[in-house]
């Protein structure tokens, strides 16, 4: 179980990160000064002429996103997440402790319900006698904070964190993050040992859907701030009523609602949704989506199917190396997954407005992961030389292919990332190969500087809130996940 939600994190993290790093607003020495569309002798007007279309469509779009684009919500969810995280982290031995206590409080349960197997029942062919039901999702536990990181545990329905936050603009009030499951499960056979309960089975169960909810209390009434849904799809093993969690097909689809009129209790108004699915299937393919719309705007579809030349190695490789919270530093996080995803090759689509479309084909994701970790970690050092810089970025062209369009386009338009070098900065600028000739156009360029604003202003609005939401639920999501019982063993059978 926790593989699956870290395998969604990392999906979001390389996303982000490419989003993020394929614009700049640096100028480039390729081409310093556009040509001029209106002098029918300028050698270099074709651009406009051919790309024409294409340069209005994203003017258009990149102002519609600059204007309307808001993220305070998700700054607000991420400021009270962030409290409740360092609440947490002032209990000692918190997260061993709980896990424990929800341990313990499930097994003195689930002891009252040890059963018989039927002699004729699966499990009686499985070798079994007795069997006890262990479900990861019935926590029922209340946990209370106060400022101190003292805590109170209570029984509950579901899994709550009650919290003090202070939020600007609202000043403190009580928080409260809950999750709950929806009743159905699949089931998952493993021995277990008991109070000498011989030929005892351990079914553990895994929820089909949970529900996530951010609420804080105004004027003595609890409001929702943030709804979630989270619904998991498993296939049994053959001929069997049992799921394995190790090898299993999956997918798991999550939607995140934001439908708040805050202004009423000093919050922001939102009607952001995020719906983002990852899965895998018999043929050695992942496959992620990505859905993102606020002001009843599809600002972003993407989706990635991944190829994958050993997909039980992969999906092991990759959930052992991010179980541990160490290889999630942002220092070596792309050269871990440069090594998993070793001769994975990888399709990446996006589409923003239901508009402009980009396409990424890597055919090679060490390569890929390798060139991007070169390029991220120059970007921001002084001291890197304008010919390794150049190098790097060419070696991070070559590792891709890139094609851009919009809407009803009739063809799709070659994308090239060349090195922009100034005394004081660097960066990489998407461009257009004009025709066969050994020139290339900066976007940049070619739209102008009130688009290349609008671009940036979209970046100054979107960029730190993502991040640090992906950042903050990464470290809530795996808190959450280490808590909970997974085995027979931490159950204590």
């Amino acid at each position: 179980m926790k593989r699956f939600f870290y395998l969604i994190l990392v999906a979001i993290l390389c996303c982000g990160g490419l989003m993020f790093t394929s614009c700049s607003s640096d100028d480039t020495e390729i081409a310093p000064n556009p040509p001029d569309p209106d002098d029918p002798d300028d050698p270099e007007t074709d651009p406009y002429q051919k790309y024409g279309d294409l340069i209005q469509h994203i003017q258009e779009d990149a102002k519609l996103l600059a204007e309307n684009l808001n993220f305070d919500m998700v700054n607000t969810t991420v400021d009270i997440n962030t409290q409740l995280l360092r609440v947490m982290d002032k209990g000692r031995n918190f997260t061993a402790n709980i896990k424990t206590l929800i341990a313990l409080m499930a097994v003195q349960n689930a002891v009252q319900h040890i059963k018989s197997v039927p002699a004729d029942s699966e499990l009686a062919k499985m070798g079994y006698t007795a069997y006890i039901p262990l479900d990861i999702s019935s926590f029922g536990v209340r946990v209370v904070f106060d400022e101190r990181g003292d805590y109170k545990v209570s029984p509950a329905e579901g899994l709550e964190y009650i919290f003090p936050a202070t939020i600007e603009g609202v000043g403190k009030t009580v928080y409260k993050m809950s999750l709950k499951n929806n009743g159905e499960w699949y089931e998952s056979v493993s021995p277990g040992n008991f109070r000498q309960v011989k030929g005892l089975a351990c079914i553990t169960r895994i929820p089909k859907a949970m529900t996530l909810t951010l609420s804080g209390l105004f004027d003595d009434k609890e409001i929702n701030i943030l709804q979630g849904v989270v619904n998991i799809e498993m296939e049994n093993a053959p001929q069997s009523q049992y799921t394995d969690f190790k090898n299993s097909i999956f997918r798991i689809t999550c939607q995140m609602t934001s439908a708040l009129n805050g202004s009423q209790y000093g919050l922001p108004d939102d009607d952001s949704k995020l719906e983002f699915s990852f899965g895998t299937s018999e043929e050695n393919q992942a496959t992620i989506n990505y859905f993102f719309t606020q002001k009843g705007m599809s600002v972003l579809h993407s989706s990635a199917q991944i190829t994958m030349p050993d997909q039980k190695g992969f999906i092991e490789q990759l959930s052992t190396l991010l179980l541990d919270p160490s290889s999630l530093k942002k220092d070596n996080l792309l050269l871990t997954l440069a090594n998993v995803f070793n001769n994975c090759k990888a399709t990446l689509n996006a589409t923003i407005l239901d508009d402009l479309m980009f396409t990424a084909d890597i055919a090679d994701g060490t390569v890929f992961f390798q060139a991007l970790q070169n390029v991220l970690q120059e970007s921001t050092d002084s001291e890197v030389t304008q010919e390794v810089w150049n190098t790097d970025v060419e070696q991070l062209d070559k590792s891709c292919t890139l094609l851009i369009s919009y809407k009803d386009a009739p063809a799709q338009t070659p994308l090239w990332l060349l090195p922009s070098w100034q005394s004081d900065s660097h960066g990489i600028l998407p461009s257009l190969k004009i025709d066969e000739q050994p020139l290339f156009m900066s976007i940049n360029d070619l739209v102008g500087e009130e688009t290349v604003g609008h671009i940036n202003k979209v970046k100054e609005l979107s960029a730190t809130p993502v991040s640090n939401a992906v950042g903050v639920d990464m470290q809530l999501c795996s808190r959450v996940l280490l808590m909970m019982p997974m085995n027979s063993e931490e159950w204590g059978f």
